[in-house]
């Protein structure tokens, strides 16, 4: 049986069939999860990489990005907050006047 993906419990039941894959439900935090469920591939790191640079080269809108990699413009719009957010605070040197 797999852990849960948002505790890492392994005290789970199963809870039916989604798209062809055991469902499974946690008895900590009751958050239902997929066997094999590989939300993070290959194909979505790239355009995730993707987006982060044409947004860091200040070269496109988050629909633009969204249109040319054919996913959701509020998909790109999270992956660049929470990039953002994942960096340290910067720290400012001497006094500011």
């Amino acid at each position: 049986m797999s852990l849960c993906k948002k505790s890492g419990s392994e005290r789970a039941v199963k809870n039916g069939v989604v798209a062809g894959k055991q469902q499974y439900r946690c008895k900590d935090c009751g958050c239902n999860y997929r066997e094999g469920d590989e939300r993070t591939n290959e194909k979505v790191a790239a355009k995730k990489s993707l987006c982060l640079l044409f947004y860091a080269m200040a070269k496109g809108s988050h629909r633009m990005m969204g249109r040319i990699l054919g996913i959701d413009h509020t998909l790109v719009s999270r992956w660049i907050r929470l990039f953002g957010e994942s960096l340290p605070e910067p720290e400012v040197s001497g006094e500011i006047t």
